[in-house]
């Protein structure tokens, strides 16, 4: 099947061992068993690759591409206010700026690049081979892994590790951003022979370690040199049906190099 069009409110299923190529979806929503090729999904519309789909070369201009259990999308390119949600499995994903690559948990991403203004979020699942272009942001949390082999985290990007998450660099890395562990539990590990040139790494302190700073002054009556104020921001919900629940925090603690 190629050249199928599917408009707002309608629906598409590739059937197990079907093919469509060259598809259409525009506001309306793909659901993909079989192999999915070279679709344009726009104006909100939604590909879903559901258990055992194939999906390839796909471009999600506006709107969604959801990657379920044992789907597997492979070079799909995610445009400025578009999302891929990964619990399978997204192999060259392209995050441009202004799209968001989610990783839930189970799931992978592997040989990707996050261009300028694009966001990563690893919530749970596994990123390896990423390349992290300049002005990109990467966030890993809840359990989440983060593995950078090689490459180069450009100028002005951030990659941020959250609650009991890691980064393990196990190659040689070309750092001219930000490499930051920032929250409860959250792990850099640079394994032997590994390299990272340049740029910043970030160590901060976690809120526990405030608050019993904080009780501390409170005893020797000295509170307002030692005010602390923690802000903690909702990640925006992309995550079909069910939400992300993960929480980005901003702490205001000291930092070590």
């Amino acid at each position: 099947m190629s050249a199928t069009f599917v408009a707002s409110t309608g629906s598409e299923i590739v059937s197990a061992h079907g093919t469509d190529s060259g598809a259409k979806i525009s506001g309306g929503t793909q659901l993909d068993y079989g192999t999915a090729i070279s679709a344009t999904v726009s104006a909100g519309g939604s590909q879903i690759v559901e258990s055992g789909g194939t999906a390839t070369g796909n471009n999600v201009v506006s709107g969604q591409q959801d990657v379920y259990l044992s789907g597997l999308a492979t070079s799909t390119t995610i445009g400025t206010a578009a999302m891929q949600d990964v619990s399978g499995t997204a192999s060259a994903t392209t995050v441009s700026s202004g799209g968001t690559q989610i990783v839930e948990s189970g799931g992978t991403a592997k040989s990707g690049a996050v261009i300028k203004g694009g966001t990563e979020i690893v919530d749970g699942g596994t990123a390896f081979g990423i390349a992290v272009s300049s002005g990109a942001t990467v966030i890993v949390s809840s359990g989440g892994s983060l593995t950078l082999s090689g490459g180069t985290i450009g100028s002005g990007a951030a990659v941020e590790i959250l609650d009991n998450a890691s980064a393990i660099i196990s190659g040689s890395v070309t750092n001219s951003g930000t490499l930051l562990a920032s929250d409860s539990e959250s792990l850099i590990t640079i394994v032997s022979g590994a390299v990272v040139n340049g740029g910043a790494i970030q160590i901060r302190q976690h809120l526990q370690h405030q608050r019993h700073a904080e009780r501390v002054e409170r005893r020797h009556d000295c509170i307002g040199h030692f005010a602390r104020q923690l802000l903690v921001g909702k990640l925006p919900s992309h995550r079909r049906p069910r939400q992300y629940r993960g929480d980005h925090r901003s702490n205001d603690g000291a930092a070590g190099w």
